[in-house]
């Protein structure tokens, strides 16, 4: 059942199985330098406890699931009206970038100001221009995979409640 998932923990060798006595002993592979972990044996019960009690650790009940699915929907919440706040703010600030760059091209059409200087205020407005639509992009990716982390954490306690090995 746990041949090849499970390694052990001094050397890292893959714990593997053999049948004695009608029972599945689970020990370290030998094809590795000697470990102080080669001459212990485990039945596969015992194991078994062991996984279930580690993943007892991890799992979430369904009154902490509950919360924390509820305060990620409130994140999502507040991360969609930053986007929205965001957009907005970005196309009046977009705007605003766009009148300073036609008043700038007045200028220089009117000679009030050299091509040399034309040049250097638009690579400096039009790098503004670029930063600001940069900014808008908040990744709300996380929060998809919190949840998927969640909803893993959840299952767990239903399969460290089970009595089935193998579900585990």
């Amino acid at each position: 059942l746990f041949r090849g998932v499970i390694r052990c923990a001094e050397c890292r060798c893959q714990i593997t199985a053999e049948i004695q006595k009608g029972h599945h002993y689970h020990h370290r592979s030998k094809k590795r330098a000697p470990c102080p972990q080669s001459s212990v044996f485990l039945r596969e019960e015992n194991l078994a406890q062991q996984v279930k009690e580690a993943i007892e650790k991890v799992a979430l009940d369904d009154n902490a699931y509950t919360w924390m699915v509820k305060e990620l929907e409130r994140e999502r919440a507040l991360l969609t009206a930053e986007k929205v706040h965001n957009r907005i703010s970005g196309e009046v600030k977009t705007q605003e970038v766009d009148e300073r760059l036609k008043r700038l091209l007045d200028m220089s059409l009117k000679e009030i100001i050299t091509d040399e200087e034309y040049k250097e205020k638009k690579a400096e407005l039009i790098n503004r221009k670029f930063d600001i639509s940069e900014k808008g992009d908040s990744n709300g990716d996380w929060l998809e995979h919190f949840k998927n982390f969640l909803t893993l954490a959840h299952q767990a306690s239903y399969i460290a409640a089970g009595e089935n090995p193998d579900a585990q």
